[in-house]
């Protein structure tokens, strides 16, 4: 009776062992050994490649280093976050570096090529640029320093639109670009994605120019960290930079389940991503994360051109493409 008994006690013992494993909600304690990597992040395509790079490898628990992505809808909170070092690094607008000190920051590689588009409201009666003509029309663009202000000034220059007098730009965090068309304060915007196709699904603004249009494989964003960190751990900087470049190539080869890891991140629909990701095709790039030095020239010379940079600005020493070459190379081996 008495072995019965203990016999039952055991099996009780254990069942509760498997149950409490099976239908535990913690999740698996971090490996404190390892240093933590704070990148920050927006919910934008060329800031894909940080969540999938966490959702491929045990929720950005990797060999050597944990990464933990910090979510911002704002760029200026994430400048003063940048500013105030509490981040190791963020996916940023390339002219915005000159925001801070030599030897801060330095670009590693890009977010993607391409990735944005010009909206106006469907109310606007804008459909092409020749509407935008003897008129005035309020844009938004998401930092004065972003690759989308270029493009708008490019895209006015294009097509003979008096930017500055016909265009007037307004910079505000991509999340209120919605609310503001919808309220008719602004007659359109030009933004990194989804939220130009949030605007075409919600029916309140219709694309009228992709970027891709505009300039060719621009870069979209750039991935910027510390000098500190990159002197410090140049290991960690290529085993991340490593991921990055495999992030882009498995969102490549598998939109819909990159869209699926990304949801949660940017808090939008897996199909809203989708669709990013396949309308148009070409629309964006993760192909070739490589940041190039003609194009971060031409970026700058812009910058000079709509007054926002001195004359005198270089790019000297914000540039490092070796950790990203790296990265293609080991690919390439496989």
């Amino acid at each position: 009776m008495k072995s019965t008994l203990l016999r039952m006690r055991l099996y009780f013992a254990f069942l509760l062992v498997v149950l409490t494993g099976c239908f535990s909600s913690q999740p698996p304690s971090p490996d404190r050994s390892k240093p933590t990597i704070k990148i920050g992040f927006m919910p934008l395509i060329y800031h894909l490649t940080l969540p999938v790079v966490c959702e491929l490898n045990k929720k950005g628990n990797l060999a050597d280093f944990r990464l933990e992505l910090v979510k911002y809808t704002s760029w200026t909170d994430m400048e003063a976050a940048l500013s105030a070092h509490k981040l190791d690094g963020a996916i940023f607008p390339p002219l915005a570096l000159m925001h801070f000190r030599p030897g801060e920051y330095t670009c590693v590689a890009l977010g993607c090529d391409n990735g944005s588009a010009i909206v106006m409201g469907k109310w606007s009666g804008i459909e092409k640029a020749d509407d935008l003509k003897g008129r005035v029309s309020v844009i938004a663009i998401p930092h004065v320093y972003s690759i989308q202000h270029i493009n708008l000034y490019r895209f006015c220059v294009q097509n003979g639109v008096q930017y500055g007098r016909e265009v007037k730009v307004v910079a505000m965090s991509p999340t209120d670009m919605l609310v503001s068309l919808m309220r008719h304060e602004t007659q359109g915007f030009v933004s990194g994605e989804p939220y130009c196709k949030m605007a075409e699904l919600k029916n309140i603004g219709k694309v009228i120019a992709y970027t891709k249009d505009i300039w060719p494989s621009h870069p979209g964003g750039v991935l910027i960290l510390k000098d500190q960190f990159i002197k410090g751990r140049p290991d960690i900087v290529q085993e991340l930079v490593d991921k990055v470049v495999e992030a882009g190539e498995y969102i490549e080869s598998h939109p819909e389940q990159a869209a699926r890891m990304a949801a949660p991140y940017y808090g939008v629909a897996e199909g809203v991503i989708a669709g990013v990701l396949s309308q148009p095709l070409d629309g964006v790039s993760f192909m070739d994360l490589v940041p190039k030095k003609k194009d971060f020239n031409r970026i700058f010379a812009y910058g000079v051109k709509m007054k926002l940079l001195a004359a005198d600005t270089s790019i000297e020493g914000l540039i490092d493409d070796t950790y990203v070459r790296n990265a293609y190379r080991k690919m390439e081996r496989r």
